[in-house]
């Protein structure tokens, strides 16, 4: 047991008979010298384990008094200080069954990160999910039966999905510490969260580099125009592309949109032209128009997709990949930071810029 779980211990032992009321307002509990003994560890330990509630005011420490009870513990106090007695951090996932570990920002290689990180802190990762088509009305009793059945040190809760919002409120009134794992950098709504995830307005910027670099003199933003669900990620890549493309242009040029609708934006080649589609399935989408015109990636034109998606590693496109083990590490690691600062942690936003991957299609 390392000195952070021994601390916990002592820390949980007292919190154990205040809450029962054992120990009561006005009592004396055992001295510090006395808990070192009982559990092994030296004055200065018991004295940090005990710290929370010196801060609070529900102990105080007098000189040859010994340790006292100064008031009872509020309810929001015993629930607040169960969790950071917690060893468990509760993850929220709501994408249905078969998207669970296929989606590429949702998958094994981020979940392996974020455990390893949390398991370095003495933390474990538990996962629950939301049964697909719930309503948003039944939120408060899954949210509160997550909660109370876990009690966990923190909750971290996937972005997305047409509950996200509601899911995230409850959490939100039931938890101090909330984080958001996003693979959009813009959450409308939710400044109160931290938030962890994929950079796609930077994705853009490498995006237009990569083109460039690869000879491309005009870019064509690409994007499916019926499904404004993935607006916002799909936005902030473009945003990102028109950022690149005006420091190239040094302010005169303006990225060109096509919205995608099964077709393809040109039928002779344009080998300086580069095609910049919002993920990697639309890209194969476009591959596979462009050949119903006898157009080939690479000789006719050039085309980046964002995503590195397996699904569509046959078509050997040139894309960005995100940096699932750093992006795991990095929630983590703000878990980890939060769980040392009593009641609700400072909100921080960590994005972390993808990976390019060239190949085929430039």
């Amino acid at each position: 047991m390392d000195r952070e779980e021994e601390r916990r211990a002592v820390f949980r032992f007292v919190l154990d008979k205040l809450v029962s009321g054992e120990f009561q307002t006005g009592g004396r509990l055992p001295t510090e010298t006395e808990l070192s003994k009982l559990f092994g560890l030296s004055r200065y330990h018991v004295h940090r384990a005990l710290g929370e509630f010196f801060g609070r005011g529900v102990l105080v420490c007098r000189r040859k008094g010994g340790l006292s009870v100064s008031r009872d513990l509020f309810d929001c106090e015993k629930r607040a200080f169960s969790d950071s007695c917690s060893a468990k951090v509760l993850l929220i996932n709501h994408y249905p069954p078969q998207f669970k570990w296929s989606v590429v920002h949702i998958n094994e290689v981020f979940f392996a990160a974020l455990e390893k990180g949390l398991a370095a802190a003495g933390l474990e990762l538990v996962c629950e999910d939301i049964p697909r088509g719930s309503a948003w009305e039944s939120v408060p009793r899954i949210a509160r039966t997550h909660v109370e059945k876990h009690r966990p040190r923190a909750v971290i809760v996937i972005a997305g999905g047409r509950i996200f919002r509601h899911l995230l409120e409850f959490y939100y009134l039931l938890h101090d510490k909330v984080f958001v794992y996003t693979r959009s950098g813009f959450i409308e709504g939710v400044p109160l969260l931290s938030t962890v995830g994929i950079a796609n307005c930077l994705d853009g910027v490498a995006a237009a580099e990569t083109a460039f670099a690869a000879g491309a003199e005009k870019l064509l933003f690409c994007y499916r125009s019926d499904s404004p669900y993935v607006m916002k990620w799909q936005m902030e890549r473009r945003c990102g592309v028109q950022l690149c493309l005006r420091r190239h242009s040094s302010g005169q040029a303006y990225v060109d949109d096509f919205p995608v609708s099964g077709d393809f934006p040109f039928t002779v080649p344009r080998k300086t032209t580069a095609l910049i589609a919002h993920n990697d399935e639309l890209a194969a989408e476009l591959i596979d128009a462009g050949r119903r015109n006898g157009l080939e990636p690479g000789r006719d034109y050039k085309i980046i997709g964002f995503g590195d998606d397996p699904r569509f590693r046959e078509y050997e496109l040139t894309t960005l990949r995100p940096d699932l083990p750093r992006i795991g590490s990095e929630l983590a690691a703000a878990v980890v930071q939060s769980c040392t600062v009593s009641g609700r942690p400072p909100v921080i936003s960590k994005l972390v810029p993808s990976i390019p991957v060239r190949r085929r299609t430039l």
